[in-house]
């Protein structure tokens, strides 16, 4: 549980940067991929560190196993794709729909994991879990979607694109912890962000210009970003993906409102106080 609620708050980190380096008028592609760069120096200094230890990524070479390292690489190159594909297209569903449906969607991604969990390796919630779950993906959907303003014309097949991508991305994570060694996690994110990287590259094109804000708060943005992965990683090891999911996106949702709240002095809505109160209650009710 402790590194669940590390991840938490590693991750509510990540949008107050976000809104930071658009406060400071910083374009997304350099912050995007300079975010990957971090996180793969973060990844290759781990590896030195290991190697001065008489280890390789983290493994001694007694504990190698093969077929865990190949699956490693590859579940992250998967991953890594699904990651920067779920930016992308969130960036397309923006354009078409709209931030706030588009958040709704992108968030609403857990319940994949969720579903291929109980299908796949029979991860039965309990009862009061399932109502928990539901309330929580109620509590995402209402603090992100506008009923007044909502047109069934912004419905477009980029959201359901969005939802699923999101989706798969956070179930690469599910499917390391399944058929990998835990030991092997900076393999696995070593491919994820290498991979990611290499696909940002292509939005660098028409950047001819790097500002020093976008540079910094791009590779500052870097570490919370690796070090969500790996408290996550370690948390699915520990509790089911029924549990790890919600919690993550719930508590998170909660946490960057307080952040942005405390220190962009943004005052959460009576309708986004309603929602952390559901959210509140899911986390409670899935805990049980």
């Amino acid at each position: 549980m402790i590194d669940l609620l590390i991840a938490i708050v590693l991750s509510a980190i990540i949008p107050n940067l976000f809104k930071l380096a658009q406060k400071k008028e910083c374009r997304q592609p350099p912050i995007i991929t300079l975010n990957y760069l971090m996180c793969v120096v973060i990844v290759i200094a781990n590896f030195f560190i290991s190697k001065s230890q008489g280890a390789i990524f983290g493994v001694t070479l007694t504990d190698v196993e093969m077929n865990s390292i190949i699956l490693s690489a590859v579940i992250g190159v998967v991953c890594g794709v699904f990651y920067y594909l779920g930016f992308y297209f969130f960036q397309k569903a923006v354009r078409q729909s709209g931030a706030a449906l588009s958040s709704a969607f992108g968030k609403m991604g857990i319940l994949v994991p969720i579903i291929l969990s109980v299908i796949i390796w029979r991860e039965y919630p309990k009862a009061l879990a399932v109502v928990g779950i539901c309330l929580s993906v109620f509590a995402i959907f209402f603090t992100y979607f506008d009923f007044k303003s909502f047109r069934f014309n912004q419905i477009h097949a980029v959201l359901i694109v969005l939802f699923l991508f999101g989706g798969m991305g956070d179930f690469s994570n599910k499917l390391f912890q399944k058929y990998c060694l835990q030991s092997h996690s900076m393999i696995f994110l070593f491919f994820i962000f290498v991979s990611a990287l290499l696909a940002s590259l292509k939005d660098m094109k028409s950047i001819k210009n790097i500002t020093k804000n976008e540079f910094i708060i791009g590779l500052f943005l870097g570490i919370p970003n690796m070090l969500t992965a790996t408290f996550l990683i370690r948390a699915l090891f520990a509790l089911p993906a029924f549990i790890v999911f919600p919690m993550f996106s719930g508590a998170t949702i909660i946490l960057a409102m307080l952040l942005s709240a405390l220190f962009y002095k943004e005052i959460p809505s009576r309708k986004q106080l309603v929602a952390i109160c559901m959210i509140i209650v899911a986390l409670v009710m899935i805990n049980l």
